[in-house]
C-alpha cells in the first residue's frame, strides 16, 4: 500500500459523498425520492470501508515499522 494510492481511495470516496449530497439537495428542492439515494449510499459505504481498510492497513505498517 502506498500513499498515492490511499489518497486515490479518498478522493473516490469525497467524490461519492458529493455526488450523493448533491442528489439529496436536488430531491429535497424538488420534494421527490428515488432509489438512487440507496444505492448512492451503498457506494459511499463501500468507498468509505475500503479507505478506511486501507489506512488502517498502513497505519499497522507504520506501527510495526517504528515501534
Amino acid at each position: 500500500m502506498n500513499l498515492e494510492k490511499l489518497k486515490k481511495r479518498r478522493d473516490e470516496a469525497k467524490h461519492d459523498l458529493d455526488e450523493l449530497e448533491d442528489l439529496i439537495f436536488e430531491q429535497l428542492k424538488e420534494h421527490t425520492f428515488d432509489d438512487e439515494v440507496h444505492w448512492r449510499m451503498n457506494r459511499l459505504d463501500g468507498a468509505l470501508c475500503t479507505y478506511w481498510h486501507e489506512l488502517t492497513e498502513l497505519i499497522f505498517a507504520l506501527e510495526e515499522h517504528h515501534g
